[in-house]
């Protein structure tokens, strides 16, 4: 377990510009900060998980992480990819996906200004959050989420200021492989945007949805 600790100001020219989670590690976070983070020309500019790793964030603070190296570059906090399996609790996202809490073109962070959860049909990632606030991220597409492939379960979390330049101001679920299950429950969103032509300023979804209780 990694308890109470600050990971600020790191620069990685490959994926998790603090750090990097892969094959079948098991990590537990609680009580962290990751801040200032950046992944150059690669993914998860705070934090990398892949390959089947598990891992745990509680009452843990991300702020100003990003990818940077141009446009194709995705997850400005956290990126989640290939069978891992992440619960997020009580935590907090704050001006993710650009060092200036504001996108530009061709520099900054593309898919998931906060979180990018994306895995493949024989290898779905897994992505649980609770009681999390989403606040003033921004991306390309799902400044707050993006979602592709990912069985995912949303549970009392807040979404606000939030900014895409495309869709999903809030969340973008992608239809992938059309084989994972998603469940939204009791999430407030509020003060979100999008700016493309199919907007979605809170969620812009290409696949199904169960959903209870949400304030959009």
């Amino acid at each position: 377990n990694i308890i109470n600790s600050a990971f600020r100001c790191n620069f990685r020219n490959t994926s998790g510009g603090a750090v990097q989670i892969h094959d079948d590690v098991h990590v537990d976070f609680d009580g962290c900060t990751f801040a200032g983070n950046e992944a150059n020309a690669s993914a998860g500019g705070a934090v990398s998980i892949q390959n089947n790793a598990v891992v745990s964030f509680n009452n843990t603070f991300f702020t100003c992480n990003f990818t940077s190296g141009g446009t194709t570059y995705d997850g400005g906090a956290l990126d989640i990819e290939s069978g891992s399996n992440v619960t997020i609790t009580g935590s907090n996202f704050k001006s993710n996906g650009s060092p200036d809490a504001t996108w530009t073109a061709s520099a900054d962070t593309r898919y998931g200004g906060a979180i990018y959860a994306a895995g493949a049909a024989a290898s779905l990632v897994t992505l649980t959050i609770s009681n999390t606030i989403f606040d003033g991220n921004v991306a390309g597409t799902g400044a707050g989420i993006y979602l592709n492939d990912a069985n995912t379960t949303l549970t009392n979390n807040y979404f606000t200021a939030n900014d895409a330049n495309a869709e999903g101001g809030g969340v973008f679920v992608a239809e992938g492989n059309n084989l994972a299950t998603l469940s939204f429950s009791n999430n407030t969103f509020t003060g979100n945007n999008a700016s493309g032509s199919c907007t979605g300023i809170d969620v812009f979804t290409e696949a199904h949805i169960n959903g209870a209780n949400n304030d959009l």
